[in-house]
């Protein structure tokens, strides 16, 4: 599903601390899943949702990277 690029979610400051909270907790978790992976193709599919996250983080939130 593709998010039309005129939509900006009006949020709560608390809200986008959860969202940052759960991407951020993703994130991290990715890390410990990609290690434990054997196949190389889901292994793939993790590091490209993880760097996908990442991106999220820096473009949401640049002053904390």
């Amino acid at each position: 599903m593709a998010a039309s690029s005129a939509f900006e979610p009006v949020l709560t400051s608390e809200e986008w601390d959860i969202v940052h909270e759960l991407l951020a907790r993703e994130w991290s978790e990715l890390a410990v899943e990609i290690r434990h992976t054997d196949s190389a193709e889901l292994k793939a599919r993790l590091h490209r949702r993880r760097t996908c996250i990442h991106d999220l983080l820096l473009r949401l939130w640049p002053d904390a990277a």
